[in-house]
């Protein structure tokens, strides 16, 4: 097993090989900064932009998941100020 650090849309790609499982916990939008820059996933002004860019990682992740294997996906519920994230999001849909 191998934890792997670093931008996943140039780490992906770069694996050696496919795997039986791929298991990923990205940023939650709008939840933290992890001082990585202003382009990190997490940070989208909007949650189209981070779903557009949570799929590209993702995409990514499926290529190097063999066929048959699994792609596991861990985004929870969380909250911010006292407030679901999920209130926050619906009430981001309708404003696009």
């Amino acid at each position: 097993m191998s934890i792997l650090y670093g931008d996943s849309l140039e780490v992906v790609p770069k694996l050696p090989q496919q795997y039986h499982a791929v298991i990923t916990s990205p940023p939650y939008w709008g939840k933290l900064d992890y001082g990585l820059g202003d382009d990190q996933l997490g940070l989208e002004s909007h949650p189209r932009d981070y779903l557009r860019n949570l799929g590209a990682i993702l995409e990514k992740c499926q290529q190097k998941t063999l066929p048959g294997g699994a792609l596991i996906l861990n985004i929870g519920d969380t909250w911010n100020n006292y407030s679901p994230i999920r209130g926050r999001l619906s009430e981001a849909k309708g404003s696009h």
